[in-house]
């Protein structure tokens, strides 16, 4: 099994910072990874480059530097790699860091959840229109990177609010999956109780005399009204039950 401990080469380390483009960091990563990439490189480090490069297309598709056709085929890269290389997620991880730490060497400010914004936004195809004035083809990266963690900062939550809705998530889910199950101990329950109730009831009428003809019609009251609750309890856990199974369908 790959581990990292095994080859100690690091993406960071190959890749040599010549590039120094008007269309700001983005461009230099891209062109680096490009121009410095050894073609016999192991698997680590080509799995890397594709991530790297990846997060590069994306921002400079962001800026208005690439159009879509180019981000597709860097995209396509990457995914290509990780069908030729390890498919572990110990490997991914190892070189998605490798990667992550490439770009942190160009701008220290630049962090995870930056790279992951621009990714996701260009893969999803949800980004904003890149403004181009009068006098630039393109967004300056800056710019892009300031516009990224604002759109983060309003649909990133927290880590704290993350664990929170995953906590409350696997609750609702745990309710949906053991439903019936629930509705069952909970019917049983009711109905040894009715059961108690009914045994006590006609026990009491067993002990009663010849002349307490008027408890026993209280009892036999009693014995409807046990009937009628039996009832009304079956029709709750029936419509309950049904509830549950639309909720839980798509629609």
């Amino acid at each position: 099994m790959w581990t990292s401990k095994i080859n100690k080469l690091r993406l960071v380390d190959v890749i040599k910072k010549t590039n120094n483009l008007q269309e700001g960091i983005f461009a230099n990563i891209n062109n680096d990874l490009n121009d410095h990439l050894p073609p016999d490189s192991p698997p680590i480090i080509m799995m890397a480059y594709a991530y790297a490069r990846r997060t590069a297309a994306a921002g400079l598709f962001l800026q208005g530097v690439f159009d879509r056709d180019v981000y597709n085929h860097a995209s396509n890269i990457f995914k290509s790699m990780q069908l030729q290389t390890n498919h572990t997620i110990e490997f991914q991880q190892e070189a998605a860091q490798q990667a992550f730490e490439l770009l942190h060497s160009y701008d220290s400010f630049l962090d995870k959840k930056d790279i992951m914004m621009m990714t996701s936004m260009v893969e999803l195809d949800k980004t904003f229109k890149p403004y181009v004035d009068n006098t630039k083809e393109y967004l300056p990266y800056e710019v892009i990177v300031a516009a990224v963690r604002r759109t983060k900062s309003r649909h990133i939550p927290n880590n704290e609010e993350t664990d929170f809705e995953n906590a409350k998530n696997h609750t609702n889910q745990w309710i949906f999956q053991n439903y019936n199950k629930l509705a069952a101990c909970l019917a049983l329950c009711f109905l040894i109780l009715i059961a108690v109730m009914m045994f006590s009831g006609n026990q009491d009428i067993m002990r009663a005399g010849p002349n307490d003809d008027r408890k026993a019609t209280e009892y036999g009251n009693k014995d409807t009204d046990n009937a009628e609750l039996k009832q009304r309890l079956d029709d709750e856990i029936t419509r309950l039950a049904k509830s549950a199974r639309e909720l839980g369908t798509v629609r």
